[in-house]
């Protein structure tokens, strides 16, 4: 008797062990839906689920500031869903948390096509998004249907918000517009081949003071004076008053300038005429112009 009895008690604890079948999800969660909007201060981005009547949607409002291109810190963000012959329904946030995401819970009455706007007040900015028309399901089957019905299927790759300010980074609505056929861009003007010349002084010496040396573009004619050389004596200490110093000068053939001096000129390889100083660097004892 004592056996029969233990061996019924192990069958029921066998029973008891096994493992319950979990239930089958009657219902698969619906998909989000997702706005992506653009005024002149702010830029919207906002993920909610299908709305049903009498049930709680949490609506994740990412919001922008387009002159800085950083999460709003401060704040708060105002759904509105309003129908013709109805009243208003408004639904607000607290402070963002993070910064820059507005929680919002939004719990629509009763079904239907309602006009929906999103609304930003803080301290230093007020904004507005309207959104267009949206519907509220009466039932969840509805709502899941009808949003699937939307999904997009295609490869994507994500890139959050939170990712993005975290980055130098802006974005601007696509628009036409006109183009200008020129652009302003830095560049540096060079001498053609061939048309600039280097001129040796005929001694060592410092230039004086008092020459003015022609700035890049200036004109020169054949014999201007473009400089004058203080040439060094003996003495080390003698720094010399310009008497009986050296003049460089224009000397002729063929398209721009270059220097000599008095009564000995030094004939460059490709001879030039008069025209403009293009550039150059001065030293005591080697002056250049091209």
């Amino acid at each position: 008797m004592k056996k029969v009895v233990s061996l019924l008690i192990l069958v029921a604890t066998i029973s008891g062990c096994k493992k319950q079948n979990s239930p089958e999800k009657t219902q698969a969660e619906a998909p989000k839906l997702s706005i992506t909007h653009w005024s002149d201060k702010t830029e919207l981005f906002v993920e909610y689920p299908p709305l049903v009547a009498g049930e709680q949607a949490r609506f994740a409002i990412h919001l922008t500031d387009l002159h800085t291109f950083k999460p709003l810190s401060s704040g708060m963000a105002t759904v509105q869903l309003a129908r013709t012959g109805g009243p208003s329904e408004r639904f607000s946030s607290g402070l963002p948390s993070p910064p820059g995401i507005f929680g919002v819970d939004v719990q629509p009455k009763e079904s239907g096509t309602y006009d929906m706007s999103v609304r930003l007040d803080s301290a230093d900015l007020e904004d507005a998004h309207p959104l267009g028309f949206v519907t509220v399901f009466a039932d969840t089957a509805q709502a899941a249907a009808s949003a699937k019905a939307k999904e997009e299927k295609r490869e994507t790759i994500s890139f959050l918000k939170e990712q993005q300010w975290s980055m130098e980074f802006a974005t601007e609505a696509i628009k036409e517009r006109s183009l200008r056929e020129s652009l302003r861009v830095p560049g540096e003007v060079q001498p053609r081949t061939g048309g600039e010349a280097e001129v040796m002084a005929p001694v060592s010496g410092r230039l004086l003071a008092s020459s003015s040396l022609p700035a890049v573009g200036t004109n020169v004619v054949k014999e201007q004076v473009l400089a004058s050389l203080v040439p060094r004596t003996a003495n080390p200490a003698d720094r010399g008053s310009g008497a009986g110093g050296a003049t460089v000068v224009c000397w002729s053939h063929s398209g721009q300038t270059v220097g000599g001096s008095p009564g000995q000129r030094s004939h460059p390889s490709s001879p030039i005429e008069s025209g403009p100083v293009a550039s150059g660097s001065t030293r005591a004892d080697t002056p250049r112009w091209g």
